[in-house]
């Protein structure tokens, strides 16, 4: 609620660069205290107030993951790559969304040795979420390297394999593999909805890295 706002910005351990409400919280002296903090809001106006800049960008994407989890449609996102304590952004921190960390697989076949990537971000969120909920591969990753491209321009040589790809790493190389899972389980079970693949994909999860609270990405079980 809006009087409960201020106290919450206040709260934060940084400063955002944007705060995004909808119009029950368009208040003018709300919108000059996110601007005496140092960030800039992102609300409209109510029907009866004079019209306010209110970036369009933005504000239509405020809650896009819960419009397509309410559509059918399941997400998946990266956690991060900035280590412990730094998961509190979007979409990482997303109550609905299955958060997606890295684990280090040591370039060798099954689970004995693999441990959670230092880097991966990880922690709570301010609504009390612990995120990520699951953990795959993040190290070391193959990846496809489009010519031309920024990272074909400054992907080192050694990281380089024949036929285009890459040797990369970071969460975003992980999280594509738990979609290429839920792809795999929603042919096999066409009626489950977002909730029955997330349930699934945690509740049949793999070995635990050393270091992560969480479960791996598992097919097998």
């Amino acid at each position: 609620e809006l009087p409960d706002a201020i106290p919450l910005l206040d709260s934060l351990p940084g400063v955002p660069s944007w705060v995004v409400a909808d119009r029950g919280y368009s208040n003018h002296s709300f919108r000059e205290h996110i601007w005496s903090l140092g960030a800039r809001p992102a609300i409209p106006a109510k029907s009866n107030e004079a019209p306010v800049a209110c970036p369009d960008w933005i504000y239509n994407n405020r809650n896009v993951v819960e419009r397509l989890w309410a559509s059918g449609v399941f997400v998946d996102v990266a956690a991060g790559n900035r280590g412990a304590g730094e998961i509190d952004y979007a979409p990482a921190n997303d109550p609905l969304a299955l958060t997606v960390g890295a684990f280090d697989t040591k370039d060798t076949n099954g689970p004995g040795d693999d441990f959670l990537a230092p880097w991966s971000s990880r922690g709570k969120t301010m609504n009390g979420f612990n995120k990520p909920e699951l953990v795959a591969p993040g190290r070391h990753v193959a990846a496809m390297l489009a010519a031309g491209s920024t990272y074909d321009a400054v992907a080192p040589a050694a990281n380089r394999s024949p036929g285009g790809y890459v040797s990369a790493n970071g969460t975003s190389f992980a999280a594509p593999q738990v979609a290429g899972a839920a792809a795999i389980i929603f042919q096999a079970h066409p009626d489950y909805s977002p909730d029955n693949l997330k349930w699934v994909l945690l509740a049949k999860d793999g070995a635990k890295p050393k270091n992560s609270w969480v479960g791996a990405l598992s097919l097998s079980s």
